[in-house]
């Protein structure tokens, strides 16, 4: 069998267990057991993770998918390229870490009349934004080697993994824990 054929059995199984998940989640789990309030905190924390994280990377991502196969068919290795990718790629967390800090009053005022409860957890944002620009990065670097797989694991499973995360930590009442790391 093929290296792309074989890949692509994966990826429908993987497309399989994702669709799954989402439809556990957003037809299941999340309207039966929630209210509107935290549906929407649940669909609004990683929906910032995500925005943040494309926003952090300044395009780093597209540079390993754009040159990595050049310079690994020169002298196969990447001659320093992925450090210098995840070295633009931690600035831009760190950056954007600090863009949440700074304007976090700012972020927050823009949901006060609608959503309020959204000071409580936006702390929460921080791990689930780190997780997906780290991923954001990672995924790129398997596709430059035709490996589909994990970053498509990443991509959709992750994803969906990350919201019933979510919900069971709302569900479970555990965001209370989370206060001690992080000082309002």
């Amino acid at each position: 069998m093929g290296h792309i054929e074989k890949q692509s059995k994966y990826n429908i199984v993987i497309l399989g267990m994702a669709v799954l998940l989402g439809v556990l989640n957003n037809i299941g789990l999340f309207p039966i057991a929630l209210s509107k309030e935290e549906w929407g905190i649940i669909r609004f924390i990683p929906s910032i993770a995500i925005l943040g994280s494309s926003l952090s990377m300044f395009g780093t991502p597209q540079v390993l998918l754009k040159f990595m196969t050049s310079f690994a068919k020169k002298s196969h290795s990447n001659n320093g390229l992925l450090f210098y990718v995840l070295k633009i790629a931690f600035i831009g967390i760190i950056v954007m870490l600090l863009l949440f800090l700074l304007f976090k009053n700012e972020i927050l005022s823009y949901y006060q009349k609608n959503a309020s409860r959204v000071s409580d957890y936006y702390y929460l944002i921080y791990p689930f934004f780190i997780l997906t620009a780290i991923s954001e990065v990672l995924s790129a670097y398997t596709r430059t080697f035709l490996h589909s797989v994990f970053q498509l694991f990443l991509k959709e499973v992750y994803n969906h993994c990350c919201w019933f995360w979510s919900f069971l930590m709302s569900f479970l009442s555990m965001f209370s824990h989370c206060y001690s790391l992080f000082p309002c």
